[in-house]
């Protein structure tokens, strides 16, 4: 399988809600990467559902509206904010290998 070398894995979808894990795209890089150990996964998506938060497991999970004023100032800015995501989820990537490396909790946050 593919995954299995990787250690992160990030994914995106416009809106994350329930029904991106019924079939679509980002719910089946999930699931693949959660099922060959992959130990950090990450979701940036335009907009998330509560429910769908709850349904990504242990997956770190940005929104661009929650970064943003209004809509669309996510979907101006959209370039920017995703950028702003990526760099907060390699910061905690790098921050949970270093908690590990030094026999550290795995601090979720």
């Amino acid at each position: 399988d593919a995954l299995a070398p990787a250690t992160v894995v990030v994914t995106g979808e416009g809106r994350l809600d329930a029904a991106s894990f019924e079939g679509k795209v980002v719910g089946e890089v999930l699931s693949r990467a959660a099922r060959a150990g992959v130990a950090h996964l990450g979701v940036i998506a335009g907009s998330v559902t509560d429910e769908a938060r709850a349904r990504a497991g242990g997956a770190d999970v940005f929104s661009l509206e929650e970064r943003a004023f209004d809509p669309s100032e996510a979907m101006e800015r959209a370039a920017v904010l995703v950028e702003e995501a990526a760099a907060e989820f390699a910061t905690r990537v790098l921050e949970r290998r270093e908690a590990e490396r030094r026999g550290g909790d795995d601090s979720r946050g």
